[in-house]
């Protein structure tokens, strides 16, 4: 709630691949060497946090799709 009024409605993940997006297109010889050691660190962040969310959301959805099949429990 104490987020800056740019941040409010900032969706994380959207960031991620906007990072992960960009970097691509990113001149290693037209940049200074911190910057982009800085750049390529926050891609590779970036991307694995969106595979990290990526292999939750398949379990989340395998998880969901097996109480499916055996139709819903006392926890569903």
């Amino acid at each position: 709630m104490a987020a800056t009024p740019a941040l409010r409605g900032f969706d994380p993940n959207e960031g991620y691949r906007l990072i992960a997006r960009l970097f691509q297109s990113v001149l290693r010889d037209r940049v200074n060497s911190a910057d982009y050691a800085r750049a390529e660190k926050q891609a590779r962040m970036a991307s694995h946090r969106l595979a990290r969310q990526a292999r939750e959301t398949a379990q989340v959805e395998k998880r969901s799709g097996r109480s499916g099949d055996r139709g819903p429990t006392l926890f569903d």
